[in-house]
């Protein structure tokens, strides 16, 4: 298998903008990725004196922009201290993820033995404003880079502890992965230390 390309996506360009007395939704903003059905969507944070407003996910808005509908089962939302790491994590649903607070890295592995980008990932640097949208089967991890950051993602199914599961560890050596925190500064538990790396799950799947 050929190595994973790495492709990161900067957030500098977003911004935040003043809001406005007439205030209508734009559009939101698609960026293809190098994996099939794998999209970072941007779309504005807008402030006033009490504070800052974000259309964090709107079904309409997503379909009248090509993007897969789907229902909302379970929202997710993390604490994290800067260099916390999680992930990386692949279920059989679709995935909406975003930061509220703070400046993150979302990484997306394919993980779906049918596609030809099995084993490749997209790296996003993001802050709130930039969301990614994750097709199932494909594994999501993430990265916080500031400490005190609050990081959301929803998923069309409801997590149970029967639900199937597969890891990768997100430091997989197969893989070397550009977090923007090096491993030895990281915050991690045992089962992502303890993880798989990417070709190790993938001889565990074809003989399972």
């Amino acid at each position: 298998m050929a190595e994973s390309p790495v492709r990161i996506t900067k957030a500098a360009n977003l911004s935040i903008v003043a809001y406005p007395e007439d205030f209508v939704a734009p559009d939101l903003i698609v960026n293809d990725t190098r994996i099939p059905g794998v999209f970072v969507v941007d779309s504005p944070v807008y402030a006033d004196n009490r504070g800052t407003f974000e259309e964090f996910l709107s079904h309409e808005r997503l379909i009248q922009a090509g993007l897969p509908a789907f229902t909302v089962a379970q929202i997710n939302v993390t604490t994290n201290t800067r260099g916390a790491t999680r992930g990386i994590h692949s279920e059989g649903w679709q995935k909406w993820a975003s930061p509220l607070l703070g400046n993150f890295d979302i990484v997306v592995l394919d993980m779906r033995p049918e596609e030809k980008t099995l084993g490749q990932f997209v790296l996003v640097h993001t802050v709130p404003g930039r969301a990614v949208y994750i097709p199932p089967g494909c594994g999501h991890g993430y990265q916080a880079q500031t400490e005190g950051g609050v990081y959301a993602f929803t998923a069309s199914r409801a997590w149970t502890p029967q639900a199937l599961q597969d890891f990768v560890n997100p430091f997989a050596q197969d893989l070397q992965i550009p977090w923007r925190t090096p491993l030895s500064e990281a915050v991690l538990l045992n089962r992502e230390l303890l993880a798989p790396d990417f070709q190790e799950w993938l001889g565990r799947i074809a003989t399972s």
